[in-house]
């Protein structure tokens, strides 16, 4: 489902821990927060504020810590 990117928590570099806020995505007026499934340092972040994104979206690259 499509939805609009609302806040991110994360920059290239931060170091996250599982359960961490990567960021928000509201989709038929609701929000979704996506968190880290485990220790992740972040490589690279491909969206901003204001994308529109869906399930083929790449949001950010990461390397497990």
């Amino acid at each position: 489902m499509p939805g609009t990117l609302i806040d991110i928590a994360v920059n290239v570099g931060d170091k996250l821990n599982q359960g961490d806020s990567l960021m928000v995505v509201e989709a038929m007026k609701m929000e979704h927060q996506i968190k880290a499934h485990r220790d992740l340092l972040v490589t690279d972040v491909y969206v901003a504020v204001g994308d529109l994104v869906d399930e083929t979206t790449q949001l950010i690259e990461f390397e497990e810590q």
